[in-house]
């Protein structure tokens, strides 16, 4: 079955949330990246935000006016527990070491952002009904680098 149409091409078509992914670099450098996938993710929320300046005054008729401020990006992860998943490891590692880390947000088209980040949250649920979660939020430190999709075969 074919979606093509005037208003349907693949370059506008909906995603789904399982095309998205995370990596961490375990053993690269920032410069050579070796990307480690995080396994077991159920939903990995890229988050980002400006801080709101003020800037109305009397002669804006009475509206408000808002400049962006500081921007900020964070991830909240999580995941089912794999026991001996080195991705969830070295997060866990990272929280615990107090260490920054580098990540890779992968888009469903194959493109990416990077950035260095902080474990700022680490949490273990252990239901006894469900599976084992690691659910963690990846604090980010500076900017994000994104990288467009790879072209060619």
């Amino acid at each position: 079955m074919s979606f093509s149409g005037p208003h349907l091409t693949n370059d506008n078509l909906a995603t789904v949330g399982k095309s998205y992914l995370l990596y961490v670099n375990k053993t690269g450098t920032e410069e050579k990246p070796t990307w480690t996938l995080v396994g077991g993710q159920r939903s990995g929320d890229l988050h980002r935000t400006a801080d709101e300046i003020d800037a109305s005054c009397k002669t804006n008729e009475g509206w408000k006016v808002t400049l962006p401020g500081l921007r900020s990006w964070n991830i909240s992860l999580e995941n089912i527990y794999l026991m001996g998943d080195e991705g969830a490891a070295f997060i866990e590692e990272a929280f615990e070491e107090g260490e920054m880390i580098m990540v890779k947000f992968a888009y469903a088209d194959g493109s990416f952002a990077t950035g260095k980040c902080s474990v700022t949250e680490c949490t273990i649920s252990t239901p006894h009904t469900d599976v084992a979660t690691l659910s963690c939020t990846l604090s980010g430190v500076g900017s994000l680098k994104r990288t467009p999709k790879p072209v060619g075969p």
